[in-house]
């Protein structure tokens, strides 16, 4: 408050002392002249400061003078030790949900809790008496429900009483902690304010995603008696696809086909629209932080520090061998030397070789215990030796050796504790006997020796720079996160103790057993899912809302690390553009140190692309007019019927891929006899076709730029697509003139089918790209790569010894059997770095391990998906420009614009009046200029969403029973009025849409997508007038009711803008959407071969069509089964990459594209406000009636000139 009070205007400093805030009254004070507090005190009471006060707009207690109450509550001691002991109070109200402990301790926590309840008391009538407006305030309100329910059980009856769950509220005291925490919670508003034209079209797209998805899990699942009524009412199946729609599958293997069909088109689309409101409210309160925070920082701005002086590596090495053999020592201990690179490369070898003997041992039955010992010894040895000429030899290093104590200072470092870390270990299991369990745990820290290679990548010194960085804000949401966990927390163990699913009462039965669970639920996992209706609302907000803001710190750290290294990489360019003298020989450090920068800009990469296609092009047009060279362009795709080829080739692969994949199903063949032989014939030709193909490629190669070598041929069959084509064709024919073998490879093979589509130039950018992505980001993908290692094999390790006891069953294995050694757990701790927990029935040091890897380890390893998806769509945006600067994009235009509608230059008033006709009437009446119209469109809106809620009612029979009446009637009312109001709407649009200036004609509004919408809101209800009741018809008719959520658009954008997103995306979607489905197709074939006899999968990979809908689960993120063979293990992991890295990219740029054009659409919606003026009255013009974007107001012109 003194600085506030110092930066304060002169002329406000006045007023403030006459009306010092009761917060201020201890600094207005502070500044009064030390004479005047003698008289003060000496007048005592008087009649112009009356000690109690009968006005409630001042406290009871006079706050004036030094030492006063209010002051002394107000002092940091006080408020210290008060959020002490409230923080004291929940944790033994936590453990006390536990009988058996609150009977163990009922003796120390009943006079705790007396003690507690007193001080609160104390506290509240004090600052009730000296407060302005405590009893009404926020923390008021809170003291009061922390006191009241322990006062009232001594006069009310015991079981009268919910003690325990006002007693909770007491948690709400946590947030007095510090005021800014406080703020966390109230940017919220800020929040909703700032992005509400961004969170109202996004939410409504989610919403009619939810409704939509639901309804087509209904109507496919709603008969399944595998799933115990999951999907009987819209009721249950709102909630299962909701844990759906954030990435979760709990009902994954009671799925029936279509089940699965509706799976996959929720894994890969809605999953991306629904988190878009999620992920703009986390931005949002991020983005205001960052103002505040960047606010701050410019008041406080310093003059930028004078560049350091360097010395280069060679004045370095002359500097330390002029000390001695110290010197010479620490030089080469430090690499500085040529030996000391040899000896770093050797420390490094045997770190790596430490680690997987260390590994290996875990396995049980490997044997060579006589060796691992001896390399351990060996390996200890090396390390201490290496540990004590370090600690000798470190007083030569300026770093140090200007330290009081070098040798204390060098110990104390990071480097310094790791290589101490490296050895202590050892040193420590010799000294204690036995096998008990701190030693174990001790054993596990020898894995820090792989911190040791951190010297030669610096990348575990960047944690630091980045939590200093982001220190703020990770305090402020991580408090906001555990505040929300603790919440949530106590909120399901209510709703949840007395589940009767036993599953779910076990992991509910104490507030401690229902953190772990909650947590995982907070961070978007739901290994559990049938919790009771109380329960399934609170996780429905936690899944909307509470996501995002828990998330917030675990992305910031990782966009603090990936901020941090990009920053880096721009100042070792500008290094490089203007490098640094040695202060001892005047020449440049990097030249004399030897580095070089070597990263590539992306629009670099993109001007590289664009000259290696363009001369392709040229060498391809110089080939000659030969036959040989026809063919070879014909091939090519040069000419158009080579492109027309090149579509019937890409057609045939896909189509035999699909007759592979259905053949895979004994059921569907079985079924249905005939397939065989039309799959065959259609192989065959296919076969014949590309065999061809490969012959003719064969023949044409001499004709191809790329081998101008001698023998184009064999450069060709040696190439990589020379090896996919002959992949593609050879098993085939060996499969079907060697019958008598038993060829296994062929199935696998096959696969490589598929991979002939990355033939085509028009795909192949796609791939090209991802290599340059990598390539350019290579830097910051090795840091988070080497980082993402070491935390696997640390976690893994600690989690092995944690859970090989562990005897709780889990389908087929114990937990115990999945962490009998340390490779069975890296399978498991790569899934749970990953973001997914399929396993959650872990022992309490289980749980606390894994606490970690979600606030660490989840962050980290989920950079390298943001970073291949910026990448990638930079370059192909960047591609997309080019090609538009080049004239090769002539007609589409990237910048999207909100085109003025003609009625749209006048305001309101003018508008209405200038409405003459009946039509003009009707027409401003329908676009809410008037009051009437305003409520006809609330009354729309009503209606719309009543008949919606009537059709998730009528599908509950004991809903539709008791809110229908008798034989239904409410319900049957209530969809007749709303289709009385929709066709009224309807009607009314046709009759005045000539005055619509967004249609030329009636019969171009009938031909829109509105319209369409608009005629299936209510056409369905009257086609089942003349229906059966009964029948599937009927139903069909019935769900259509869920189209009219979409008449929401006639007021505000959002599922329209889909086609949008997609034409301004379209050459991104296309590229990475085959990627991605090229890995769908080729993990799901791996997995059917390595797991189809899998009996700890229950079949879930018998078939290919099962084994995709698995596979797009795990690339999505979720883990639906774990228990796959080792060759599976490894697959999986593959996938876990995969997924991290490229299946997420298609996703990644859905979600992109349309925050981005939301934004687009709100910035230009705001300077059409600023800038547009009525024509009319020249008034400010502040609605508007038509948001067309630029795609559809080009075919709105072309409409017109027709």
């Amino acid at each position: 408050e003194a600085p506030a009070e110092e930066e304060a205007p002169a002329e406000e400093e006045a007023p403030a002392e006459e009306e010092a805030p009761a917060e201020d009254a201890g600094a207005v004070e502070d500044a009064a002249p030390a004479e005047d507090a003698g008289p003060a005190e000496d007048e005592g009471l008087n009649e112009q400061t009356p000690l109690v006060s009968l006005n409630e707009q001042t406290p009871l207690v006079s706050k004036e003078g030094p030492g006063s109450i209010a002051q002394f509550m107000d002092g940091k001691i006080v408020n210290a030790a008060l959020y002490l002991l409230t923080i004291l109070n929940v944790v033994v109200f936590l453990l006390s949900t536990d009988a058996d402990t609150a009977a163990a301790y009922e003796a120390y926590w009943i006079p705790f809790e007396f003690a507690t309840v007193v001080i609160f008391t104390l506290e509240y009538l004090v600052r009730a008496a000296v407060e302005e407006g405590h009893v009404v305030s926020f923390f008021g309100l809170v003291d009061i429900c922390a006191v009241v329910p322990f006062w009232l059980g001594f006069v009310l009856p015991k079981n009268l009483l919910p003690d325990n769950a006002i007693r909770s509220l007491r948690m709400l005291k946590l947030l007095k902690g510090e005021g800014r925490y406080f703020e966390a919670f109230t940017l919220c508003d800020d929040v909703w304010r700032e992005n509400q034209s961004l969170i109202i079209p996004a939410g409504s797209m989610g919403l009619v995603v939810w409704v939509v998805m639901s309804l087509l899990y209904y109507i496919t699942e709603q008969h399944n008696k595998a799933d115990d009524g999951a999907y009987d009412d819209m009721f249950t199946s709102l909630w299962w696809t909701l844990l759906n729609l954030t990435g979760e599958y709990p009902m994954n293997d009671t799925f029936t086909m279509w089940g699965q069909v509706v799976g996959t088109v929720t894994m890969i689309i809605a999953v991306a629209v629904f988190a878009i409101p999620t992920g703009i409210l986390g931005n949002g309160l991020v983005e205001i932080f960052n103002r505040q925070k960047e606010g701050e920082e410019t008041e406080g701005e310093d003059a930028e520090p004078e560049p350091e002086v360097e010395i280069c590596n060679g004045c370095q090495m002359e500097a330390f061998y002029s000390q001695g053999l110290k010197g010479s020592v620490w030089c080469v201990l430090t690499g500085r030397s040529a030996i000391g690179q040899w000896i770093e490369g050797g420390i490094l070898l045997l770190i790596v070789a430490n680690v997987i003997i260390f590994t290996v041992q875990t396995v049980e039955g490997v044997g060579y215990e006589t060796f691992f010992s001896v390399f351990e010894v060996v390996s200890v040895g090396i390390f201490t030796v290496e540990y004590l000429l370090k600690l000798w030899s470190c007083s030569v290093d300026p770093a140090f050796g200007s330290q009081e104590s070098p040798h204390l200072a060098w110990a104390t470092s990071f480097f310094g504790l790791v290589d101490l870390s490296a050895i202590a270990p050892f040193y420590i299991d010799l000294l204690t006997p036995g096998d008990i369990f701190p030693t174990t745990f001790v054993r596990s820290l020898r894995l820090v020796r792989l911190l040791k290679a951190d010297m030669f990548m610096g990348t575990f010194e960047l944690f630091d720079d980045v939590l200093r960085a982001k220190k703020e804000m990770l305090i402020h949401y991580g408090f906001v996160g555990f505040v929300c966990w603790l919440f949530f927390t106590v909120a399901m163990y209510f709703t949840e103790r007395n589940n009767p699913d036993e599953e779910v009462q076990v992991e509910f039965q104490t507030a401690v057993h229902a953190s772990w669970v909650t947590l995982l639920n907070l961070t978007g996992e739901y290994p559990l899912g049938n919790y009771t209706w109380l329960g399934r609302c609170i996780s429905s907000i936690s899944a909307v809302f509470a996501i995002s803001v828990f998330a917030i710190p675990t992305g910031l750290f990782a966009e603090g690390f990936e901020t941090l290294i990009s920053d880096r990489q721009e100042k070792a360019e500008k290094r490089a553009e203007n490098p640094p003298l040695c202060g001892s020989c005047n020449r440049s450090v990097d030249e004399c140190n030897g580095v070089v920068v070597v990263e590539k800009d992306l629009a670099d990469v993109v001007e590289i692309m664009r000259a290696a296609e363009a001369a392709k092009k040229r060498q391809i047009e110089q080939v000659g007019d030969t036959f040989q060279a026809q063919l070879f362009k014909f091939l090519a795709g040069v000419t158009s019927a080579g492109q027309w080829f090149h579509a019937l080739i890409m057609w045939a692969i896909v189509l035999n891929i699909t007759t592979f994949i259905v053949s895979t199903d004994d059921r569907i063949m079985a079924g249905h006899p005939q397939l065989k032989g039309i799959f065959d014939n259609l192989e065959l030709v296919s076969m014949v076709v590309f065999t061809v193909e490969y012959l003719g490629r064969l023949y044409a190669a001499p004709c191809n730029p790329k081998y101008t070598c001698d023998g184009p041929r064999l450069h060709f069959i040696c190439s990589f697509f020379g090896v996919v084509d002959l992949c593609a064709i050879l098993p085939y024919w060996i499969d079907l003139y060697a019958t008598d073998i038993d060829w296994f490879p062929t199935t696998m093979f096959r696969i490589f089918r598929l991979m002939t589509l990355l033939k085509s130039e028009e795909y192949l950018v796609a791939f090209s790209v991802l290599d340059d992505v990598f390539v350019a980001k290579r830097l910051i993908l090795a840091c988070t790569g080497y980082v993402a290692l070491i935390l696997t094999f640390f976690f893994a390790t600690l989690l092995h010894f944690t859970e090989k006891d562990n005897d709780i069953a889990v389908g087929h294995l114990t937990m115990g059997d999945r962490y009998k050694d340390v490779p069975s757990a890296l399978f498991f701790t790569t899934l749970h770095l990953s973001g997914d927990y399929p396993l959650y029935q872990y022992t309490f040091w289980g749980k606390v391990i894994n606490f970690f890897i979600i606030l660490v380890g989840v962050g980290l390893v989920g950079i390298p998906s943001g970073i291949i998806v910026g990448g990638f769509e930079e370059i192909m945006m960047l591609l997309k420009q080019k090609q538009q600067t080049e004239g090769e994009g002539e007609g589409e235009s990237e910048e999207l614009r909100v085109e003025l509608g003609s009625d749209d230059v006048r305001c309101q008033i003018c508008r209405v009046a200038k409405a003459q006709t009946e039509r003009e009437q009707v027409h401003v009446f329908l676009m809410g200029d008037t009051f009437a119209g305003r409520l006809f469109r609330y009354l729309v809106c009503t209606a719309v969403i009543g008949s919606v809620a009537g059709l998730i009612v009528s599908t509950s029979k004991s809903w539709a029973a008791y809110v229908g009446g008798a034989n239904g009637w409410a319900l049957a009312s209530l969809e007749v009025v709303s289709v009385a109001i929709l066709t009224l709407d309807y009607a009314l649009r046709i009759y005045s849409v000539p005055e619509d200036s967004d249609y030329a004609s009636r019969s171009d509004y009938l031909t829109s997508f509105l319209s369409c919408i608009d005629l299936l809101s209510i056409a369905p209800f009257y086609i089942s007038l003349f229906l059966d009741p009964s029948s599937t018809a009927f139903m069909v008719m019935s769900s259509l009711r869920v189209v009219r959520l979409l008449k929401m658009e006639h007021y505000f954008e959002s599922v329209t803008l889909i086609d949008n997103i997609v034409l301004r995306a379209k050459h991104v979607l296309v590229a990475s959407t085959l990627v991605a489905f090229l890995i769908w197709i080729v993990c799901a074939t791996l997995l059917y071969i390595t797991e189809c006899d899998n009996e700890r999968l229950d079949g879930a990979f018998d078939t290919i069509p099962k084994s995709m809908f698995f596979t797009i689960l795990f690339l999505g993120g979720e883990w639906a089964m774990t228990d796959f063979t080792p060759v599976g293990k490894c697959i999986g992991v593959v996938i876990v990459l995969l997924g991290i890295g490229m299946f997420a990219v298609p996703t990644g740029i859905l979600f992109s594209a349309f925050e981005d054009m939301l934004e687009t659409n709100k910035q230009l919606l705001e300077d059409r406000r600023k800038a547009a003026a009525c024509v009319d009255c020249g008034g400010e013009v502040t609605s508007f009636r038509h948001h067309r974007t630029m795609d559809e107001g080009q075919k709105h012109v072309a409409r017109l000139s027709v």
